[in-house]
């Protein structure tokens, strides 16, 4: 009997030895916050990892949207000092110095993506996207208390009602909700109104488009504001104007803060994203301005009408671009074409990494759906906003 137990225990002890040999692989890979790529390897989940990406890809397009957006994955968000409540998927934004958001990284769970079907990875997909859509435009989280329910109206409006309770099916078996929860949660979706985001439409901009709209002969118009309207084109065609330098000397002159316009003649909503010829028409005015005036404000619009409403997009230079133009426009005028056109390649390039993931050619091809005001650019020398209206 007494070897009997002998035996036993030595079994006992071995076996417990023997998880505790495999268990002390695992923290690595099964425990703390952020998982290795090595340990996505290790646990199989590198194929449903690229898939999770290709839904964040397909999801801004959907939206007409485009973020830097990385995809995370986490073991415990506990972790790294995360609310014990946080869902399985969720977004953090990441802020430059002045606290504008430039990009963001959607968090997912290992465990998420191991044990859910790919129709989740779609709908979380999206939600995020809505998620981010709703809260980097000015007013954030302005849906209040209904920020779930609004991203998830926000999925509903872009998938379609068939596709949506779908989503909200496969939703229900995940969170094991009873049929009267999946329909109380389907109807309040669908009885939400998206807050719309502040208007930063100014009067500025309604003269503009208002010019515009009187002065429809299928070519471009440049117009210069200092408190007045002035129309200050040398020449134009449907894809390019130059200013006259006689009438912008005394605008210039007068000391006011200018702001630009331009307008895009014919052409769809999301052709209001500036060109690398809207960035070289801005470099040359900003040179021809800091030349006579180097401390004066400068901005640039883009006017797109349609209809009776207007897209208007402000784009331009910030930082050291914006250094770049005074030093050679104080020193070196002589090269100021040469100026213009490297920082018109320069932001080209650099933008169109950008506004259009999935097709990184250009604007101007049908899978390219990026609309301006779901745009970001994490770029410390151009920028582009759209301007509510």
């Amino acid at each position: 009997m007494g070897r009997r137990v002998g035996a036993l225990v030595a079994s006992v002890v071995l076996l417990v030895a023997s998880r505790a040999s495999a268990q002390s692989q695992l923290p690595l890979c099964y425990v703390g916050f952020e998982i290795s790529p090595a340990c996505i390897s290790e646990r199989g989940l590198d194929r449903k990892k690229e898939e999770y990406q290709r839904q964040i890809a397909e999801a801004m397009s959907r939206l007409g949207a485009s973020y830097k957006i990385t995809l995370r994955l986490v073991n415990d968000p506990v972790a790294a000092g995360y609310d014990a409540t946080v869902a399985d998927v969720f977004t953090d934004v990441v802020r430059d110095e002045a606290m504008r958001n430039q990009s963001f990284i959607i968090n997912v769970r290992a465990r998420f993506l191991e044990e859910q079907p790919d129709i989740l990875f779609e709908a979380s997909a999206l939600h995020e996207v809505c998620h981010v859509i709703n809260d980097d435009l000015p007013g954030y989280h302005r849906n209040g208390a209904n920020i779930e329910a609004a991203e998830e109206r926000c999925v509903l409006g872009a998938v379609g009602e068939p596709r949506y309770e779908q989503f909200l099916q496969a939703y229900a078996a995940y969170h094991h909700w009873d049929a009267a929860t999946y329909e109380r949660v389907l109807q309040r979706v669908k009885a939400v109104t998206l807050v719309p985001a502040p208007r930063e439409a100014d009067d500025a901009d309604e003269l503009a488009a208002d010019y515009f709209r009187r002065h429809i002969d299928g070519k471009q118009h440049f117009l210069a504001y200092n408190g007045a309207l002035h129309d200050v084109t040398l020449w134009s065609t449907t894809n390019g104007v130059r200013p006259d330098p006689e009438k912008l000397k005394p605008i210039i002159r007068a000391g006011q803060p200018l702001i630009f316009f331009h307008n895009h003649p014919a052409e769809n909503s999301r052709a209001a994203f500036p060109t690398g010829e809207d960035f070289e028409l801005a470099g040359l005015v900003s040179f021809m301005t800091y030349a006579e005036e180097p401390s004066l404000a400068l901005e640039f619009r883009i006017v797109q009408l349609d209809g009776e409403q207007e897209t208007v997009v402000s784009y331009g230079f910030k930082g050291s671009a914006i250094a770049d133009i005074k030093e050679m426009a104080l020193e070196h005028r002589s090269v100021q074409d040469l100026l213009d056109a490297h920082l018109a390649e320069e932001a080209s390039l650099d933008y169109l990494r950008h506004v259009c993931p999935l097709d990184p050619a250009g604007t101007d091809t049908p899978m390219c759906r990026t609309h301006p005001k779901y745009f970001l650019w994490p770029s410390d020398r151009f920028f582009i906003h759209h301007r509510a209206p």
